[in-house]
Protein backbone atom coordinates (compact mmCIF):
# COMPACT_ATOMS: atom_id res chain seq x y z
CA UNK A 1 0.00 0.00 0.00
CA UNK A 2 0.95 3.32 -0.48
CA UNK A 3 4.70 4.13 -0.91
CA UNK A 4 5.93 1.20 0.43
CA UNK A 5 7.87 -0.49 -2.52
CA UNK A 6 7.90 -4.38 -1.32
CA UNK A 7 4.27 -4.64 -0.63
CA UNK A 8 4.89 -5.47 2.97
CA UNK A 9 1.39 -5.75 4.99
CA UNK A 10 2.07 -3.09 6.93
CA UNK A 11 -0.39 -0.27 7.48
CA UNK A 12 0.80 3.36 6.49
CA UNK A 13 -1.31 4.82 8.97
CA UNK A 14 -0.08 3.06 11.98
CA UNK A 15 0.58 5.34 15.10
CA UNK A 16 1.12 4.19 18.70
CA UNK A 17 -0.24 6.81 21.24
CA UNK A 18 2.14 6.53 23.87
CA UNK A 19 3.42 3.62 26.50
CA UNK A 20 1.45 1.44 27.67
CA UNK A 21 0.37 1.26 31.20
CA UNK A 22 3.05 -1.35 32.12
CA UNK A 23 5.88 1.02 30.73
CA UNK A 24 8.72 1.31 33.33
CA UNK A 25 11.16 3.80 31.92
CA UNK A 26 10.99 7.00 33.62
CA UNK A 27 11.85 10.54 31.87
CA UNK A 28 14.74 12.17 32.29
CA UNK A 29 13.04 15.38 33.58
CA UNK A 30 11.88 12.93 36.65
CA UNK A 31 15.37 11.45 36.74
CA UNK A 32 17.13 14.81 36.97
CA UNK A 33 14.23 16.30 39.43
CA UNK A 34 14.97 13.41 41.28
CA UNK A 35 18.77 14.59 41.98
CA UNK A 36 18.02 18.09 41.93
CA UNK A 37 14.63 17.97 43.71
CA UNK A 38 12.60 21.83 43.32
CA UNK A 39 15.62 23.24 42.00
CA UNK A 40 14.53 22.03 38.42
CA UNK A 41 11.73 24.02 36.66
CA UNK A 42 10.99 22.62 33.20
CA UNK A 43 8.84 23.61 29.58
CA UNK A 44 8.13 21.01 26.70
CA UNK A 45 9.87 23.99 24.35
CA UNK A 46 8.59 22.10 20.83
CA UNK A 47 7.49 18.39 20.09
CA UNK A 48 10.18 15.75 18.52
CA UNK A 49 8.78 16.45 14.80
CA UNK A 50 6.31 19.01 14.24
CA UNK A 51 6.68 22.74 13.60
CA UNK A 52 4.83 24.39 16.32
CA UNK A 53 6.82 27.31 18.00
CA UNK A 54 4.13 28.38 20.46
CA UNK A 55 6.15 27.04 23.41
CA UNK A 56 9.93 28.78 22.32
CA UNK A 57 8.96 31.63 24.83
CA UNK A 58 8.08 30.14 27.72
CA UNK A 59 11.31 28.18 27.64
CA UNK A 60 13.69 31.09 27.02
CA UNK A 61 12.51 32.68 29.33
CA UNK A 62 13.08 29.85 31.91
CA UNK A 63 16.52 29.65 30.43
CA UNK A 64 17.60 33.29 30.83
CA UNK A 65 16.35 33.07 34.38
CA UNK A 66 17.95 29.54 35.09
CA UNK A 67 21.80 29.27 36.17
CA UNK A 68 22.42 26.35 33.25
CA UNK A 69 19.43 24.97 30.93
CA UNK A 70 19.58 21.33 30.22
CA UNK A 71 18.31 20.45 26.51
CA UNK A 72 16.89 17.24 26.37
CA UNK A 73 16.44 16.88 22.51
CA UNK A 74 16.89 14.20 19.12
CA UNK A 75 14.88 11.88 18.01
CA UNK A 76 11.70 9.43 18.34
CA UNK A 77 12.60 5.94 17.73
CA UNK A 78 10.14 3.54 15.83
CA UNK A 79 8.46 2.88 12.39
CA UNK A 80 5.90 5.10 12.56
CA UNK A 81 5.50 7.80 10.07
CA UNK A 82 5.85 10.15 13.02
CA UNK A 83 8.86 8.81 13.97
CA UNK A 84 12.72 10.35 13.13
CA UNK A 85 15.01 7.27 13.75
CA UNK A 86 14.55 3.69 13.27
CA UNK A 87 14.06 1.25 10.39
CA UNK A 88 12.30 2.59 6.84
CA UNK A 89 13.14 6.44 8.70
CA UNK A 90 15.76 8.11 7.16
CA UNK A 91 16.72 11.71 7.09
CA UNK A 92 18.31 13.91 4.73
CA UNK A 93 19.74 16.66 7.36
CA UNK A 94 21.74 16.32 9.84
CA UNK A 95 20.24 19.25 12.05
CA UNK A 96 17.63 18.33 14.58
CA UNK A 97 14.25 17.57 13.57
CA UNK A 98 11.25 19.34 13.82
CA UNK A 99 11.88 23.24 15.21
CA UNK A 100 14.19 21.43 17.68
CA UNK A 101 17.43 23.49 16.77
CA UNK A 102 15.75 26.78 16.35
CA UNK A 103 14.70 26.37 19.69
CA UNK A 104 18.42 25.12 20.80
CA UNK A 105 19.80 28.39 19.19
CA UNK A 106 16.99 30.83 20.80
CA UNK A 107 17.65 29.26 24.69
CA UNK A 108 21.64 29.99 23.59
CA UNK A 109 20.73 33.42 22.71
CA UNK A 110 20.23 33.55 26.54
CA UNK A 111 23.71 33.50 27.47
CA UNK A 112 23.13 30.86 29.82
CA UNK A 113 25.21 27.98 29.66
CA UNK A 114 23.50 25.14 27.37
CA UNK A 115 24.03 21.17 28.24
CA UNK A 116 22.40 19.45 25.09
CA UNK A 117 21.56 15.81 25.71
CA UNK A 118 20.85 13.87 22.49
CA UNK A 119 18.54 11.03 22.56
CA UNK A 120 19.31 9.89 19.13
CA UNK A 121 20.17 7.03 16.61
CA UNK A 122 22.73 8.99 14.57
CA UNK A 123 24.69 11.73 14.44
CA UNK A 124 22.56 14.90 14.65
CA UNK A 125 22.46 18.54 15.39
CA UNK A 126 24.38 21.35 13.27
CA UNK A 127 28.29 22.14 13.95
CA UNK A 128 26.83 25.79 15.32
CA UNK A 129 24.49 23.86 18.02
CA UNK A 130 27.78 21.51 18.93
CA UNK A 131 30.29 24.38 19.24
CA UNK A 132 28.44 27.09 21.51
CA UNK A 133 27.00 24.23 24.06
CA UNK A 134 28.71 24.29 26.99
CA UNK A 135 28.09 20.43 26.71
CA UNK A 136 27.07 17.63 24.65
CA UNK A 137 26.09 14.33 26.07
CA UNK A 138 25.07 11.92 23.50
CA UNK A 139 22.92 8.97 24.91
CA UNK A 140 22.21 7.27 21.65
CA UNK A 141 18.60 5.71 22.51
CA UNK A 142 19.64 4.27 25.91
CA UNK A 143 17.02 2.30 26.94
CA UNK A 144 15.11 2.46 30.15
CA UNK A 145 17.20 2.66 32.89
CA UNK A 146 18.35 5.55 30.25
CA UNK A 147 17.24 8.42 32.24
CA UNK A 148 18.52 7.61 35.32
CA UNK A 149 22.19 7.08 33.61
CA UNK A 150 21.67 10.61 31.94
CA UNK A 151 20.49 12.23 34.97
CA UNK A 152 24.00 9.97 36.87
CA UNK A 153 26.07 12.47 34.43
CA UNK A 154 24.53 15.50 34.58
CA UNK A 155 24.34 16.03 38.44
CA UNK A 156 28.00 14.23 38.46
CA UNK A 157 27.54 11.00 40.40
CA UNK A 158 29.21 9.31 37.27
CA UNK A 159 32.14 10.29 35.67
CA UNK A 160 31.33 9.26 31.92
CA UNK A 161 33.58 7.35 30.02
CA UNK A 162 32.28 6.70 26.37
CA UNK A 163 34.06 6.76 23.29
CA UNK A 164 32.56 7.47 20.03
CA UNK A 165 31.75 4.12 17.57
CA UNK A 166 32.10 6.34 14.85
CA UNK A 167 32.96 9.56 13.48
CA UNK A 168 30.85 12.29 13.61
CA UNK A 169 29.43 14.89 10.89
CA UNK A 170 29.86 18.46 10.24
CA UNK A 171 27.14 18.59 7.63
CA UNK A 172 25.40 15.99 5.38
CA UNK A 173 27.77 16.96 2.53
CA UNK A 174 30.86 15.14 4.31
CA UNK A 175 29.03 11.59 4.71
CA UNK A 176 30.54 9.44 4.00
CA UNK A 177 33.57 10.53 6.64
CA UNK A 178 35.25 8.13 8.68
CA UNK A 179 38.79 7.85 10.15
CA UNK A 180 40.45 4.89 7.87
CA UNK A 181 40.40 6.96 4.98
CA UNK A 182 42.80 5.97 2.06
CA UNK A 183 45.81 9.12 2.01
CA UNK A 184 43.77 11.14 -0.46
CA UNK A 185 40.40 10.40 0.72
CA UNK A 186 40.33 12.83 3.25
CA UNK A 187 38.03 15.07 0.79
CA UNK A 188 39.01 18.02 -1.09
CA UNK A 189 42.54 16.71 -2.29
CA UNK A 190 44.65 18.26 -3.19
CA UNK A 191 43.47 21.40 -0.81
CA UNK A 192 42.85 19.58 2.35
CA UNK A 193 39.78 21.45 3.22
CA UNK A 194 36.63 22.45 1.39
CA UNK A 195 35.60 25.51 0.60
CA UNK A 196 33.18 26.36 3.19
CA UNK A 197 33.91 24.04 5.86
CA UNK A 198 37.04 22.09 7.13
CA UNK A 199 37.34 18.34 6.17
CA UNK A 200 37.76 17.04 9.66
CA UNK A 201 34.93 15.60 11.33
CA UNK A 202 33.29 17.80 14.05
CA UNK A 203 33.86 14.98 16.66
CA UNK A 204 36.59 12.18 15.52
CA UNK A 205 36.20 8.61 15.94
CA UNK A 206 37.67 7.15 19.51
CA UNK A 207 36.39 10.80 20.69
CA UNK A 208 34.77 11.12 23.93
CA UNK A 209 35.19 13.81 27.51
CA UNK A 210 34.99 13.04 31.27
CA UNK A 211 35.48 15.79 34.58
CA UNK A 212 38.93 14.68 34.63
CA UNK A 213 42.08 14.62 32.13
CA UNK A 214 44.38 12.28 30.45
CA UNK A 215 47.63 12.38 29.26
CA UNK A 216 49.44 9.25 26.67
CA UNK A 217 53.00 8.18 26.54
CA UNK A 218 54.44 5.50 24.86
CA UNK A 219 56.98 3.87 26.61
CA UNK A 220 58.36 1.57 24.32
CA UNK A 221 57.65 -0.60 21.20
CA UNK A 222 59.57 -3.73 20.07
CA UNK A 223 61.39 -6.18 18.53
CA UNK A 224 63.08 -3.47 15.79
CA UNK A 225 62.24 -6.74 13.36
CA UNK A 226 59.80 -8.99 13.12
CA UNK A 227 58.05 -11.19 10.97
CA UNK A 228 54.54 -12.37 10.30
CA UNK A 229 54.31 -14.77 12.75
CA UNK A 230 55.77 -12.69 15.47
CA UNK A 231 54.07 -10.24 17.80
CA UNK A 232 54.80 -6.63 18.90
CA UNK A 233 54.83 -5.35 22.16
CA UNK A 234 53.95 -1.67 22.84
CA UNK A 235 54.04 0.06 26.23
CA UNK A 236 51.81 2.74 27.41
CA UNK A 237 51.45 4.71 30.65
CA UNK A 238 48.20 6.34 31.01
CA UNK A 239 48.38 9.52 33.69
CA UNK A 240 44.80 11.31 35.24
CA UNK A 241 46.20 14.83 35.31
CA UNK A 242 42.69 15.58 36.99
CA UNK A 243 41.30 15.72 40.11
CA UNK A 244 38.69 13.08 40.08
CA UNK A 245 38.96 9.36 39.51
CA UNK A 246 37.94 8.16 36.09
CA UNK A 247 37.99 5.86 32.81
CA UNK A 248 39.96 6.21 29.76
CA UNK A 249 40.26 4.00 26.56
CA UNK A 250 43.55 3.95 24.96
CA UNK A 251 43.29 3.33 21.43
CA UNK A 252 46.50 0.76 19.48
CA UNK A 253 46.86 2.61 16.14
CA UNK A 254 48.77 1.35 12.91
CA UNK A 255 49.86 2.59 9.52
CA UNK A 256 51.35 0.76 6.75
CA UNK A 257 53.88 2.98 4.39
CA UNK A 258 54.94 1.59 0.67
CA UNK A 259 52.58 -1.34 0.41
CA UNK A 260 51.58 -3.09 -3.00
CA UNK A 261 48.05 -1.82 -2.44
CA UNK A 262 47.01 1.62 -0.90
CA UNK A 263 46.42 1.20 3.30
CA UNK A 264 44.37 3.80 5.33
CA UNK A 265 46.25 6.41 6.56
CA UNK A 266 45.35 4.95 10.31
CA UNK A 267 44.07 1.17 11.36
CA UNK A 268 42.55 0.62 14.96
CA UNK A 269 44.26 -2.52 15.94
CA UNK A 270 43.43 -2.97 19.68
CA UNK A 271 41.42 -0.72 22.76
CA UNK A 272 41.23 -1.05 26.27
CA UNK A 273 39.46 1.02 29.07
CA UNK A 274 41.64 1.71 32.03
CA UNK A 275 40.43 3.03 35.38
CA UNK A 276 42.54 5.65 37.09
CA UNK A 277 42.80 7.21 40.20
CA UNK A 278 43.01 11.28 40.11
CA UNK A 279 47.00 12.07 39.78
CA UNK A 280 48.01 8.23 39.45
CA UNK A 281 49.28 6.39 36.47
CA UNK A 282 48.74 3.34 35.33
CA UNK A 283 51.31 1.27 32.32
CA UNK A 284 49.40 -0.94 29.66
CA UNK A 285 51.04 -3.01 27.32
CA UNK A 286 49.18 -4.18 24.22
CA UNK A 287 50.65 -7.50 22.46
CA UNK A 288 50.23 -7.38 18.71
CA UNK A 289 50.48 -10.28 16.58
CA UNK A 290 51.87 -8.87 13.29
CA UNK A 291 49.85 -10.95 11.43
CA UNK A 292 46.80 -8.93 12.02
CA UNK A 293 48.10 -5.90 10.11
CA UNK A 294 47.88 -7.98 7.08
CA UNK A 295 45.46 -7.01 4.12
CA UNK A 296 44.47 -8.93 0.34
CA UNK A 297 47.05 -8.15 -1.95
CA UNK A 298 45.61 -7.57 -5.94
CA UNK A 299 44.79 -11.08 -6.32
CA UNK A 300 43.15 -11.37 -3.19
CA UNK A 301 45.50 -13.34 -1.28
CA UNK A 302 46.12 -12.26 2.34
CA UNK A 303 48.99 -11.02 2.93
CA UNK A 304 51.95 -9.29 5.46
CA UNK A 305 54.38 -7.53 3.39
CA UNK A 306 57.96 -6.45 4.68
CA UNK A 307 58.59 -2.98 5.14
CA UNK A 308 58.10 -0.32 7.28
CA UNK A 309 55.22 -0.55 10.48
CA UNK A 310 53.82 2.34 12.64
CA UNK A 311 52.37 2.22 15.82
CA UNK A 312 50.63 5.15 17.37
CA UNK A 313 48.34 5.19 20.65
CA UNK A 314 45.64 7.97 21.38
CA UNK A 315 42.55 8.60 23.12
CA UNK A 316 40.78 9.13 19.99
CA UNK A 317 41.77 8.95 16.38
CA UNK A 318 42.68 12.81 16.09
CA UNK A 319 44.86 12.72 19.02
CA UNK A 320 47.40 10.14 18.79
CA UNK A 321 50.89 9.83 20.16
CA UNK A 322 53.90 8.20 18.06
CA UNK A 323 54.63 4.98 19.93
CA UNK A 324 57.46 3.89 17.32
CA UNK A 325 58.19 1.63 14.22
CA UNK A 326 59.24 -1.41 13.64
CA UNK A 327 60.46 -3.77 10.31
CA UNK A 328 58.84 -6.56 9.10
CA UNK A 329 60.94 -8.97 7.47
CA UNK A 330 60.13 -11.78 4.90
CA UNK A 331 59.30 -14.84 5.65
CA UNK A 332 59.19 -17.73 4.17
CA UNK A 333 58.35 -20.65 6.50
CA UNK A 334 54.77 -20.28 5.56
CA UNK A 335 52.29 -17.66 4.10
CA UNK A 336 50.24 -16.00 6.82
CA UNK A 337 46.46 -16.10 7.48
CA UNK A 338 44.19 -13.50 8.59
CA UNK A 339 43.67 -13.84 12.64
CA UNK A 340 40.95 -12.17 14.60
CA UNK A 341 41.66 -9.56 16.74
CA UNK A 342 43.52 -11.97 19.54
CA UNK A 343 46.40 -9.72 20.58
CA UNK A 344 46.74 -9.21 24.14
CA UNK A 345 46.30 -6.04 26.89
CA UNK A 346 48.03 -6.17 30.36
CA UNK A 347 46.91 -3.09 32.67
CA UNK A 348 48.96 -2.74 35.89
Amino acid sequence: PGNNPFGMPVDEGLSIDGPGSDARAVTVLAALRDRFRASVRFAPGCGVNDTSREGFSEAVALAAAADVAVLVMGDKSGMTDDCTSGESRDRSSLDLPGVQEELALAVLDTGTPVVLVLVAGRPTGSAALHERCAAVVLAWMPGEEGAAAIADVLSGAENPGGKLPISFPRNVGQVPVFYGHKASGGRSHWKGDYVDSPTSPLHPFGHGLSYTTFSLSALSVGPAEVSWSDTVTVDVEVANTGDRDGDDVVQLYVRRRGTSVTRPVLELKGFVRVPVAAGATKSVTFQLPVAQTGFYDRDLAYVVEPGRLDLMVGSSSSHVVEAGTVTIVADPSGRPTRKAFDGTVTVR
